[in-house]
């Protein structure tokens, strides 16, 4: 049995999305980890894979569906986030035109949040909710043997008239236990982050989920699949899941030997202990790899900050949110914003690049002179990169439950955005013409202006460094300077 791992090129006129997180679409391309562990323990166990990256290949339309014909897959794989969700039900129908003997699994965001919304009249899909290392083998292996999908644990199968459901069951308990994620798999020479310099690049993981209970919160897809599930059974978030010191040498050292120069963490908090981070940091150093990661900015203390810049960490990811601490009470961010200071100053003080998010419409106590007090605070504090985006309800999400009841939602339910450029809220006060004004001028002032300029030309140290920062500078010129991409809510 064949199975293939597919990410289609966009099929519905919109860019390709990020599937790692799945809030926005594409500034550049990194190697989908949880598909990659996925095909790696199927491949462990016997079974023949593949996995097709169309979008950070640039394949076209027209290649995808020349691949399909000629393609010997039995099951296609799709990790599917919200923004793919129209493309990935595209492909489904383009797959069951030309092979119709095909089935379909679906794993992700998308698929755990809305599983039924996959299901139609054909028998020929399965919904994998939450976390699919285990479950996809579960799965391959009933398919492959015909055995009943009933004894499957945590997906959902059938059709609209008759739709079942496997039990739930708990997911890894112990991550070590996984196997190291082969990356021969996959050709990393098109994947790049662009606030990096070296290459080739990959991904790692070395936790999952987060204790924080911000009620915003969009993690990486694994954990949101981790924690959907989890909050459906239990009513809460998970433990957290750590992969020990020594499992992470072990994969350091294989991303060594393939070569890879950079590496760019996706935990959605690194720091969990200043002795566990120091010893992380010793291995980044031991291996001589350049790496970036996402941290909470009042878990940096000094001696971290001073291990990072001796280990070549490039820039840590930091939620700020907000620099208002009367916003970041009502959006339970629980983070002083004195220590976010502290930790901005620190980082810079060991040249260890610090990048800030900033959440413009994150609860309904916001207001413009709120926002525009914020983005005073990130050009005071002379920050060289900042993510700004508009707040999304995400299933879910506090945020999501809370807007659905007080009618802050446009239409009433979730709908697609890109949420670092389009609102799919609107509070009294706040609309959403309001929020995408704000952040579009937001980004003009910071990324368009001289100074901001001036500094990425002279730290420009190679030519496939200069080219990785001109692409995702044409797109951000694109969106907020030019207005040329089109906003869900404009799209018939």
């Amino acid at each position: 049995m064949k199975i293939s791992f597919l990410s289609p090129p966009s099929l519905d006129g919109k860019p390709a999305a990020d599937r790692l997180y799945g809030c926005a679409y594409s500034f550049y391309y990194l190697p989908h980890i949880p598909s990659l562990l996925c095909a790696t323990i199927l491949r462990d166990n016997g079974f023949d894979i593949e996995i097709l990256d169309f979008p950070a290949h640039k394949k076209s339309i027209a290649e995808f569906t020349a691949h399909l014909r000629s393609s010997s897959a039995d099951v296609y794989i799709f990790y599917s986030v919200f923004l793919t969700k129209r493309t990935d039900l595209k492909a489904r129908e383009m797959i069951r035109e030309i092979k119709p003997g095909a089935k379909f699994i679906y794993m992700g965001p998308y698929p755990t949040a809305f599983p039924e919304e996959l299901i139609d009249d054909r028998e020929d899909t399965v919904v994998l909710r939450g976390e699919p290392e285990l479950t996809t083998l579960k799965l391959i292996r009933a398919f492959d043997s015909d055995s009943k999908l009933e004894d499957v644990d945590n997906i959902v199968f059938g059709t609209k008239q008759n739709i079942c459901r496997g039990q739930f069951k708990d997911f890894v308990k112990d991550i070590d236990s996984l196997p190291i994620p082969d990356r021969k798999l996959l050709d990393h020479s098109v994947y790049f982050n662009s606030k990096m310099k070296g290459s080739p690049q990959t991904v790692l993981l070395t936790s999952r989920g987060c204790s924080f209970r911000c009620w915003y919160c969009f993690p990486n897809s694994l954990s949101y699949v981790r924690e959907a599930v989890h909050k459906e059974k239990y009513g809460k978030k998970p433990p957290i899941n750590l992969m020990s010191i020594e499992r992470v040498e072990k994969e350091l050292k294989d991303i060594s030997d393939l070569g890879f120069r950079a590496v760019s963490v996706m935990d959605d908090n690194f720091i969990w202990g200043e002795d566990r981070t120091l010893k992380l940091c010793g291995l980044f150093k031991k291996y001589n790899l350049e790496w970036s990661c996402l941290a909470r900015a009042d878990l940096i203390t000094e001696p971290i900050a001073k291990a990072m810049k001796e280990s070549k960490c490039t820039y840590v990811d930091m939620g700020i949110e907000s620099f208002d601490p009367e916003i970041l009470k009502c959006i339970k961010k629980d983070l002083d914003i004195e220590k976010a200071k502290a930790a901005i100053k620190l980082l810079q003080k060991y040249d260890v690049e610090p990048e800030v998010n900033i959440l413009i419409g994150s609860c309904p106590e916001e207001t413009e002179a709120s926002i525009k007090r914020t983005i005073d605070e990130v050009e005071a504090l002379k920050i060289h990169y900042v993510l700004y985006s508009i707040a999304t309800p995400f299933p879910g999400t506090e945020l999501y439950n809370e807007a659905k009841k007080q009618g802050w939602l446009i239409g009433g339910e979730y709908s697609l955005n890109d949420a670092v450029y389009e609102s799919v809220l609107s509070y009294p006060n706040l609309s959403k013409d309001d929020l995408e004004r704000l952040i579009a001028s937001a980004y003009r002032r910071h990324y368009f202006n001289p100074h901001f300029l001036f500094n990425e030309i002279k730290s420009l140290t190679s030519f496939t460094e200069f080219v990785s920062k001109l692409k995702t500078g044409i797109i951000v010129f694109k969106k907020y300077v030019l207005g040329l991409q089109e906003k869900e809510s404009r799209q018939v």
